[in-house]
């Protein structure tokens, strides 16, 4: 996946417009830094502690009341600083996560489709073995130079051990399979593009200046990364990365083609 990542550490305080009294109950595992009892962080950072020789550094940092440092899992305190990780719960509003309940960390959310099953039918006898050959890499990258408009996607499915299929969105999938079909042999599933690369690539360009602005003290966004994907049906997928999902961030969404955009929040409302 092609990824644009910024920071958004202290700049996001201030950035919400929503207070915290007001604010959706949210909750999201990572890492808490305790600077000193007045400047406590929480970040969706690496989860490996035991490498680093002092408080990790942390992508996407937010000021956090209310956490009980005794009950960090993986707890160290070092030079007057103490980190470790845990599942904070609370209210979030203008940079700070007011937490109400506190437990153990839990596994990571994925951010990403499962290419298992291709969206094409198994061919009679299923896929072969093995990956695609250096020259149909080749003939790819020769047909994208001819026809730069078909492809607007290119994304490898596993649908068992050892099986690669490569997978294609295009806007023309007549002539992109008349003419891959033969150096690919069995191994490429092509789709029928729902959306031009252009419009891939506007939205892609449009949300990265939205994470540029969402990195500033003025951004309403809560941005902190904006990709490159694929769905489960091997359509084109913009990935967008925040904090929270905002009200401000769903309005955007919503103003794309359906099914486009996915935005993934870090902090999840809690039911």
């Amino acid at each position: 996946m092609r990824f644009v990542a910024l920071s958004a550490l202290a700049a996001l305080a201030g950035a919400s417009v929503a207070s915290a009294s007001s604010s959706p109950v949210v909750g999201g595992s990572g890492i808490v830094v305790a600077y000193s009892a007045q400047d406590v962080r929480f970040c969706n950072g690496p989860m490996t502690l035991a490498l680093t020789p002092g408080p990790p550094r942390c992508r996407d940092a937010i000021r956090v009341t209310g956490v009980d440092l005794s009950r960090l899992e993986d707890r160290v305190s070092r030079h007057g600083k103490t980190w470790g990780r845990a599942y904070l719960m609370g209210t979030f509003g203008n940079g700070i996560l007011t937490v109400v309940r506190q437990a153990p960390p839990k596994p990571a959310v994925s951010s990403g489709p499962s290419l298992r099953k291709p969206p094409c039918a198994t061919p009679r006898g299923g896929w072969p073995n093995g990956r695609s050959s250096a020259s149909a890499s080749r003939a790819l990258d020769a047909y994208r130079a001819r026809f730069p408009a078909d492809v607007v996607s290119v994304a490898i499915f596993h649908p068992a051990s050892g099986v690669s299929v490569t997978t294609i969105a295009s806007t023309k999938p007549a002539r992109t399979r008349a003419i891959l079909t033969p150096p690919f042999r069995g191994r490429l599933c092509i789709v029928r593009s729902r959306y031009p690369a252009a419009v891939v690539r506007s939205a892609k360009a449009s949300l990265t200046a939205l994470l540029r602005r969402s990195s500033s003290p003025s951004g309403r966004y809560e941005m902190t990364g904006v990709g490159l994907t694929v769905s489960e049906q091997g359509q084109p997928r913009v990935l967008v990365e925040a904090l929270v999902e905002t009200s401000g961030l769903r309005r955007v969404v919503a103003s794309r083609p359906a099914g486009l955009v996915e935005v993934v929040p870090w902090l999840r409302p809690v039911r």
